[in-house]
């Protein structure tokens, strides 16, 4: 069965072209934001909301369940494509691929949680430069966010 999870990386772009258009460009560096509340205390509510949104760009990125983050310009997804976990910089104007990487992650996934696919469920998290994930077989490996 091959799934693909593209609705979070469509919403990033959606979202960074709402706040473009307010020229602002707030992080989003953790799950749930910058206070893991799910709020932009920053935002300002545009006078009038568009009809419809405009999708800017579309990129398939893998299976799993973990939202992308933005920083700056950068779009970080962490996804899983076969048997590698992938964590991948997106220029967030674009969609295109600044620098990917990819490391072997096999698992056996137990059959109570199959329905849940086999991940990455983790959101990355960015710090000081570097990025942080958990991957499905419970290893937690740092990047560094500038490219690799």
């Amino acid at each position: 069965m091959r799934m693909k999870y593209t609705a979070p990386i469509i919403a990033v772009a959606g979202l960074t072209a709402v706040l473009s258009a307010q020229n602002a460009t707030p992080d989003w560096p953790q799950w749930r934001g910058p206070n893991r509340d799910g709020t932009l205390a920053s935002f300002t509510e545009p006078r009038a909301w568009p009809e419809s949104l405009i999708r800017q760009w579309k990129v398939e990125v893998g299976t799993g369940y973990a939202t992308p983050i933005i920083v700056g310009n950068r779009v970080y997804a962490f996804t899983r494509q076969g048997v590698n976990e992938v964590m991948r910089a997106l220029d967030a104007g674009s969609g295109k691929v600044v620098w990917e990487t990819s490391y072997p992650a096999p698992f056996e996934l137990n059959s109570a949680a199959a329905r849940h696919g086999p991940g990455p469920k983790s959101t990355p998290t960015f710090d000081h430069g570097r990025l942080f994930t958990l991957g499905m077989s419970g290893i937690v490996t740092a990047f560094d966010a500038a490219g690799w």
